[in-house]
């Protein structure tokens, strides 16, 4: 997060300040927090609420500057509901919203979220805009405001969809770790495909909460007339035009009017100066539009007659030039001289510099760095493009066929490649402006994707999603649909679900057969589901699933794979949507299919196999259900050893290892370590002899292997032989990460952490805090673009930091790291991430007990222990295998109440510690013995000091005898 200034504004009692960058911390809030490490894709300006200050003779010259919402004309007026809406977003019970409000071009989002910004900046908030940035800049220290931080992101439809998850990270970041509150407004034209796919990553990723409002056009009760004689009194006092409430008004100038304040203000404007220059007065909205644009070349005539006859350029090709800057925007001049160049706008022998500078004199950028500023408001730029295509039946405004090639020349000119830095700015400007004006679609933006059908991703995915919605050609959707990035990003997902969607009728009424119609609308779901679609991703692999079984049951050996297949994914779906039930039942009749065609000697893919298997374990584990995710897992082993008995495939063998890694950590999972162990060894046997052919392919299932075998060798307390199968385990990762950082970073972390805990079992604990302190900046990276995939990761990572810093005797370093992790875990919880964390909480405060002792402050560790013991009584419920866990909360509230001298409260604990102990040293004595007898020497010592004597000194009798025993035996 990055900044042009850091002076708070006049009258505000700034309690904090931000920096997110390559340095970053927010201060004043009990400490440092560090936010991320790396310089944003985006840049931050502070709200402004001074008005700008204009010429007479700048205004009157270009009447447009008075049109710009920055230039703050116009008071602002009407949108109370909408503004009391805002103030209510403000003041909800909750540090992280976010919020988008979309609407057509010239609505008055601008205006609103400028009104709004004062108004919140008033009322103690600090207000920030962001803006895309296409150099990562250097970070400034932001203030935050009494009330909170508010940012605002105008045109989010335009950005780039993993730049305002960046953003809405380091947000949410600082919104986690300081408690302040933060809220994103984000304005668009839209609220499709594009927001869906984006707001379903915000809110599963991120945890943040979004909603959409959509602005509709000035309702029935605001009068326009009003608006419209408001904003030409505002116009007339900066153009030195002596109105005197005698306002110029046009019969039908308002009731034409598309109810836009934008509109309205246009046609305020071109009567006003029309009537100032004694001209006939407009008469509708496109004739106002049209005179505002013919002072744009009065304007660039007026300002030519400085020049000398040789520099000036001629009026078409200044109009050229504003058409050309109009499709690409602000660019720097070598990138607006290859634009000049490739549309061809030089073909009469004028220098590319010439026309850009003169452009320049008419349109100065805002940055100084740049050139070809368009022209402004977008509203405006999109009636000139409209007007300069031919085929738009507007009298007296001659159009230019040069426009017909302009644009397929400037993006791919013949025998170059193509420009999509350029066709991104080009395709927006075609797209949007073909919304109102339906030739410049016909005359130029479908004939350039007919030819160059790729540049139609070259925009990002809400482009793309317009395009598949304006469409009237499946032909043409097709022909887009079918040149596809054959690995798309994030940022397309939204519009290849829209194409998709636009599409699948045309593609299932053209498909030979059951089967296509099927697998078309499996991969139409699975486009669905990426953009964030989920309950119409669900119906169309339901879809797709109910085809695949009516084939199954007439062909259930031609068919049962692709059945398989179809009810493990539409299960993936049901598990997302929280249908647990559905979810189960559908990956348990997979199962079902597989095993039934394996019977029958049907060739399964191993592939295929290990999904179906892999899937109902797994959502077993997630339901808390550890017997049965062994199980399946097992049962899933079995089913590879059977394809691997007829086949000695490679692959086949590779999956039977991968099979039996899964089923030791489910054999872990119910305290089988020694099956455990014999799995993951049997494994990397396996392993190790396809490695010898072709190490590269299998060194990432080696690593996991030596991972697996290291966690195991630490359960049974083997932790030599635990240190050494770790060290290779991250030898590999590190290989593989040599290889590919993107792809193997999230291993490499989770060996790291692991190993580090076998360090600090081992007493190694600077050693351990090196390599945990690696894996949760990793971690960090990893959860700033995706939450829900690795929070619970870093969650851990920072819990064995936090037990490491306590165990080098810095508890409270210790202490804040835990908090993090704690928060992490709490967020991440109330989110539902479809992960069980119970166990990591419970552990978490646990640590963070141990911590707090260490530091002194037993009366906050004995609150936590108790928060602990009512956790691990719940956990115990699902799991009783971590009974032990329970013992040693209690255990720990006892002492932590007994530090607080609370003997008497402190009795209840510990003589469940007692009992529990007693119980699990019973029936593992070399396991729990040693347990217990702390638990006696406790219950002792609390008698004791409450002058119990007799209870104490029998406890104390008790634990001797037992003491003596251990040895005797």
């Amino acid at each position: 997060m990055t900044s042009d200034a850091t002076t708070p504004a006049a009258g505000q009692n700034v309690i904090k300040s931000i920096v997110i960058g390559d340095l970053t911390q927010v201060s004043d809030v009990g400490g440092n927090v560090i936010i991320s490490g790396r310089r944003p894709p985006y840049r931050l300006h502070r709200n402004a609420s001074s008005d700008v200050t204009l010429s007479q003779d700048a205004v009157r010259r270009q009447p447009s500057k008075l049109l710009l919402a920055r230039n703050r004309v116009m008071p602002f007026a009407g949108r109370q509901n909408e503004l009391e809406a805002l103030a209510e977003w403000l003041a909800e019970k909750s540090h992280m919203l976010a919020r988008l409000i979309h609407a057509p071009g010239g609505q008055g989002k601008t205006r609103l979220a400028m009104e709004f910004a004062d108004r919140s900046s008033l009322d103690g908030w600090e207000v920030w805009w962001a803006s895309q940035n296409s150099v990562r800049s250097a970070p400034t220290t932001i203030p935050f405001g009494a009330k909170g931080l508010v940012v605002i992101v105008d045109y989010a439809d335009r950005w780039i969809a993993t730049d305002i998850v960046e953003l809405c990270s380091d947000l949410s970041q600082v919104a986690i770790q300081t408690s302040a509150n933060v809220r994103l407004l984000l304005l668009a034209r839209s609220g499709g495909f594009w927001w869906a796919a984006l707001s379903d990553r915000l809110e599963s990723n991120l945890y943040i909460q979004v909603d959409t409002k959509d602005l509709a056009p000035l309702d029935s009760a605001v009068d326009a007339t009003a608006i419209y004689r408001q904003a030409q009194t505002a116009f007339a006092e900066t153009m030195g035009i002596d109105l005197r409430d005698n306002y110029i008004e046009s019969p039908g100038l308002l009731a034409d009017s598309d109810s836009r304040v934008l509109s309205i203000h246009m046609a305020a404007l071109a009567a006003l100066d029309a009537k100032r220059r004694e001209q006939s007065l407009p008469t509708t909205p496109e004739s106002a539009s049209l005179y505002l644009l013919r002072r744009e070349f009065a304007y660039w005539t007026d300002l030519g007659k400085d020049l000398d006859a040789a520099d000036r350029q001629s009026p078409i090709t200044m109009r050229r030039a504003v058409f050309l800057a109009g499709l690409v925007g602000a660019l720097g001049r070598p990138a607006a001289r290859r634009a000049i160049a490739r549309s061809e706008l030089t073909a009469g022998g004028t220098s590319p510099d010439a026309i850009i500078d003169e452009h320049k004199r008419c349109y100065p950028p805002g940055d100084p760095a740049d050139v070809f500023e368009p022209l402004r408001p977008e509203r405006l730029v999109e009636d000139f493009v409209a007007l300069t295509v031919p085929g738009h039946h507007v009298p007296d405004i001659e159009s230019d066929d040069w426009c017909l090639t302009a644009a397929s020349n400037l993006l791919q000119p013949s025998g170059e490649p193509a420009d999509y830095a350029l066709a991104a700015s080009a395709l927006t400007t075609l797209v949007e402006t073909s919304l109102r004006w339906p030739h410049v679609a016909d005359a130029v933006l479908w004939p350039l994707l007919e030819d160059h059908p790729e540049l139609a991703f070259a925009a990002g995915g809400p482009v793309l999603a317009t395009i598949a919605d304006v469409s009237k050609s499946d032909d043409m959707l097709l022909k887009i649909a079918s040149a596809a990035p054959p690995a798309p990003s994030f940022d397309l997902e939204p519009g290849l679900a829209a194409l998709s969607s636009r599409t699948i009728q045309a593609r299932l009424a053209a498909a030979q057969d059951a089967p296509a119609r099927a697998s078309l609308l499996l991969e139409h779901g699975r486009r669905l589901a990426k953009a964030g679609q989920r309950v119409e991703a669900h119906d169309a692999k339901a879809e797709a699933t109910a085809i695949a079984r009516i084939l199954y049951e007439e062909a259930p050996d031609d068919h049962g794979v692709q059945f398989a297949v179809s009810l493990s994914s539409v299960a993936e779906e049901a598990s997302e949507l929280g249908r647990s039930v559905e979810a189960l039942q559908a990956k348990l009749e997979a199962l079902e299919v597989i095993r039934a065609l394996a019977s029958r000697g049907v060739t399964v893919p191993a592939t295929v196999a290990a999904m179906v298997m892999l899937n109902l374990s797994v959502e077993h584990s997630r339901l808390g259900n550890a017997g049965e995710a062994a199980k399946w897992a097992a049962e899933g082993v079995n089913v590879q050893r059977a394809v691997v008995a007829t086949s000695q495939a490679p692959e086949e063998v590779g999956t039977l290892a991968g099979g039996l890694l899964n089923l030791s950590i489910e054999l872990t999972g119910i305290g089988d370590d020694v099956g455990s162990l014999a799995a993951a060894r049997e494994a990397i046997e396996i392993l190790e002899k396809l490695a010898e052919s072709d190490r590269l392919r299998w060194l990432p299932e080696l690593a996991r292997a030596s991972d697996r075998i290291s966690t195991v060798h630490s359960n049974m307390g083997n932790l030599d032989e635990s240190c050494s199968a770790g060290e290779a385990a991250v030898r590999l990762c590190r290989e593989l990460v040599g290889f590919n950082r993107r792809l193997f970073q999230h291993a490499l972390a989770g060996c790291l952490d692991n190993l580090a805990m076998v360090y600090q079992a081992s007493g190694r604990y600077l050693d351990a805090l090196n390599l945990s302190g690696e894996a949760v900046e990793i971690y960090r990276q990893l959860a700033a673009s995706d939450r829900m995939a690795y929070g619970v990761d870093l969650a851990i990572a920072l819990d064995t930091v936090g037990t490491l810093l306590r165990d080098v005797g810095l508890p409270r370093e210790s202490i804040d790291v835990l908090r993090e992790a704690l928060g992490e875990l709490s967020a991440l919880g109330a989110t539902g991430t479809g992960r069980s964390i119970d166990l990591y909480v419970t552990s978490s405060l646990l640590n963070m007990t141990f911590s707090l002792l260490a530091s002194g402050s037993s009366a906050e560790a004995a609150t936590v222990a108790a928060h602990s013991v009512v956790l691990y009584d719940q956990l115990v419920e699902k799991q009783p295998k971590y009974t032990y866990r329970l013992a040693q909360a209690c255990l720990l509230h006892a002492d932590a109440l007994m530090a607080s001298s609370r003997y008497l409260e402190a009795l209840i604990p510990a003589r469940r510690a007692v009992s529990i102990y007693g119980t699990l040293s019973e029936q593992q004595p070399g396991k729990f013995a040693k347990s217990h007898l702390e638990a006696l020497n406790t219950y002792a010592i609390l008698h004791a000091n409450l002058d119990f004597f007799d209870q104490s000194k029998e406890a104390g009798e008790v634990a001797v005898r037992r003491w003596d025993n251990r040895r005797s035996g």
